[in-house]
């Protein structure tokens, strides 16, 4: 498949891109509004197609190498989803053929507890975790929520996303990043953050 062909793939209705890599090489580098679903042995294409409901999208597959990115397509394929895309080739021949490509950007804790006055501080965690605290001057916006309240979050200033340990705050920051914030996930979470025994105060 060809550059124009791959865009326009990327451009139709019903499309997703799963970036079946692991999280650590798609921090690195992804294509631009795929989604990290990192390959497994286990029950992989089963858990896929459960957590699409029963929605039946066009599939495309990226990955690094030619056997994780196969092992993907034949997970999807068996569990009765069709495979629109495998591109195995990793992120610079992707971006080598002039396609969109994404990084996802970090902050540690110790860089932001000495610049909270550079970001704009979002948590996501539910508002059942945030008993232990949030960082001061953040705002809650739960990830069950964000897509409703993200407009809360001006874009002219860069944007620390954090949750309990780093995982969902990746989701979000780079669902920003796609969507034109300066956005970074916080490494560690507040897990990291109470560990090292930085401030936080009552989000009530």
């Amino acid at each position: 498949m060809n550059t124009e062909e791959i865009k326009k793939l990327l451009q139709s209705e019903n499309f997703i891109l799963l970036d079946v890599d692991p999280p650590a090489l798609y921090e690195e580098g992804h294509p631009s509004g795929s989604y990290n679903y990192p390959f497994s042995r286990f029950r992989w294409g089963e858990r896929l197609k459960e957590s699409l409901g029963n929605e039946t999208p066009k599939i495309g597959v990226f990955a690094s190498n030619q056997v994780t990115a196969d092992s993907a397509a034949s997970g999807i394929r068996s569990v009765g989803l069709d495979v629109d895309l495998i591109f195995s080739q990793g992120i610079s021949a992707w971006q080598n053929m002039g396609l969109p490509a994404s990084k996802l950007n970090k902050l540690s804790v110790d860089h932001l507890s000495s610049n909270l006055d550079k970001y704009r501080i979002v948590d996501v965690r539910e508002k059942f975790e945030l008993s232990s605290g949030i960082i001061p001057g953040a705002i809650s916006i739960p990830m069950s929520e964000f897509q409703a309240r993200m407009n809360a979050i001006p874009k002219e200033q860069p944007c620390a996303v954090i949750c309990a340990h780093g995982n969902r705050s990746r989701e979000v920051a780079k669902f920003l990043a796609d969507s034109g914030y300066d956005a970074y996930t916080v490494d560690g979470g507040m897990a990291m953050w109470l560990y090292r025994g930085y401030d936080v105060e009552d989000p009530y």
